[in-house]
């Protein structure tokens, strides 16, 4: 956890005046999910700063101590609760016509343990329907945000003037001769009747 390992993150304290030591910086902690290196000379170099009297202190310390930064993986699956508020904020009523079918993400996102936040930063202008990429910036409170791309699948049923029976080109329609019915919008063409004059 944090971005800063200290000397009780990869070592055994005993005694008051080694436990004294636990919160020297030892350096600036791997991401998660990832490993980084540090020099036992180094970290050696950092106790004698901070105050590491050999008389009253024992150590023994490796040439090369090796962390790990545990983490969380967020999937689709757990992306997907981010994209459905945001359809609700942005379609608004509207919403209640779509349908979030799936969201697709290129490889999990590793993040630091603990709680987390996610919000769409970025959207297409156009019509939201069909594929729609969309930017997502998660926040843990520890580091910078970082922002991944996903896909949702987004469906739309918007009202459409269909006809009632098979009509010849250049036919003249009566009110009887169609109806309103529901359609996905993807599969549309733009220029579409949505009423009936």
């Amino acid at each position: 956890q944090g971005e800063t390992v200290r000397l009780r993150d990869v070592a055994s304290l005993d005694g008051g005046a080694a436990e004294a030591l636990g919160d020297v910086a030892v350096g600036r902690a791997p991401n998660a999910g990832e490993s980084r290196p540090f020099d036992g000379g180094f970290v050696l170099g950092a106790l004698r700063r901070a105050g590491l009297d050999p008389a009253t202190v024992t150590y023994s310390i490796p040439a090369l101590v090796r962390v790990r930064r545990a983490g969380q993986t967020l999937d689709a699956a757990a992306l997907r609760p981010v994209v459905e508020r945001w359809l609700d904020t942005t379609l608004g009523a509207g919403a209640r016509d779509a349908e979030l079918r799936d969201v697709a993400l290129t490889s999990p996102v590793i993040i630091p343990l603990g709680a987390w936040e996610g919000r769409v930063v970025s959207a297409p202008r156009a019509a939201i329907s069909g594929p729609v990429r969309l930017q997502i910036e998660i926040s843990t409170g520890e580091q910078p945000p970082r922002t991944v791309w996903v896909t949702a699948g987004v469906a739309r049923w918007v009202p459409v003037v269909v006809a009632r029976r098979a009509v010849e080109r250049g036919e003249t329609l009566t009110r009887g001769d169609v109806e309103i019915d529901r359609r996905e919008l993807s599969t549309l063409p733009r220029d579409v009747a949505t009423v009936v004059d």
